[in-house]
């Protein structure tokens, strides 16, 4: 992806896919939750959510890299619809790396590796605000070989 700010509705990274996001570009949330599917609901917060990107499931060799952002767009995600928005969920993938990609204003947990196996995170960066309630960095859930 080539500088510039995208808005995006929901992406699926396909098996065998490298997304490679150049310095200034960003994949950002567009503020409409008309535009995403409804992945869960967290009851502790009565908020739905959406993941911004995600795997295809069960997919392999994917990586996603670059100097890039993927903004969540903070509380634009959450007034007027209370969607909270995840930036990325690799979801029963086996064999995922990020590399370099920067994280910012999720309006819920950043980064969820789900039944995922064969996991790389190296030099990324997440920032979050803190008034938006459970704003976790990384949350593994049910994965192994991660590092």
């Amino acid at each position: 992806m080539p500088e510039g700010v995208y808005n995006v509705g929901n992406l699926v990274l396909l098996i065998d896919t490298a997304l490679y996001l150049e310095p200034g570009a960003v994949l950002r949330y567009t503020g409409d939750s008309n535009y995403y599917i409804v992945n869960g609901h967290k009851s502790s917060q009565n908020r739905d959510l959406t993941w911004l990107l995600r795997t295809d499931y069960y997919s392999s060799n994917i990586s996603l890299h670059g100097r890039g952002v993927i903004d969540g767009n903070g509380m634009a995600s959450l007034v007027p619809s209370n969607l909270g928005v995840n930036l990325l969920a690799p979801v029963w993938v086996n064999g995922f790396s990020c590399d370099a990609i920067t994280f910012r204003e999720s309006s819920n947990w950043n980064v969820i590796p789900i039944r995922s196996s064969d996991l790389t995170f190296t030099n990324i960066k997440i920032f979050n605000r803190f008034d938006m309630g459970e704003d976790d960095g990384i949350d593994v859930m049910e994965s192994t070989n991660g590092e």
